[in-house]
């Protein structure tokens, strides 16, 4: 999984960043998911977290799956 850094940076109200530890907890929890459905969950989960906060840089993400 290769993110930007908009994604971990990202602020909620409590000035709290997503971090890239809830990115990795993500990603292992959902890892038998499809890549394009795991980016989707990671969209909905620093969306929910930022709680309205604007997002200050790009959000760019690349999941790599063997099959």
């Amino acid at each position: 999984i290769l993110v930007t850094d908009g994604y971990f940076e990202w602020k909620n109200p409590a000035n709290e960043q997503f971090g890239i530890e809830r990115i990795l907890d993500l990603t292992r929890k959902n890892r038998d998911l499809p890549a394009d459905e795991m980016i989707r969950l990671l969209n909905e989960s620093v969306l929910s977290f930022a709680q309205g906060t604007c997002q200050a840089d790009d959000l760019t993400a690349l999941i790599v799956k063997k099959l």
